[in-house]
């Protein structure tokens, strides 16, 4: 009798449910991973400043008349592309 050892059953809590859990907590993580990657692949970047007009063609360009209008230009240019 001294050398009876008897041990305590396990929790059927232990052996079934909790590994399905951290399967379905995995497997959550894992989809929500995919939609954020998603996501930010089919989001349309919000635009900075103004609206801007459908771009010229190539081969459109405009001649300047005289030094005042190329520095107005000039101005406009870099007042459009300043980050």
């Amino acid at each position: 009798m001294a050398g009876e050892h008897h041990s305590i059953p396990r929790p059927w809590i232990l052996d079934f449910v909790l590994p399905f859990l951290v399967i379905l907590l995995i497997a959550a993580h894992v989809l929500a991973l995919v939609y954020w990657i998603y996501r930010l692949a089919t989001d349309k970047q919000p635009q900075a400043g103004p609206q801007r007009s459908k771009p010229k063609e190539r081969d459109e360009y405009f001649v300047l008349d005289d030094e005042e209008q190329a520095a107005e230009a000039c101005s406009t240019l870099h007042k459009e592309f300043e980050l």
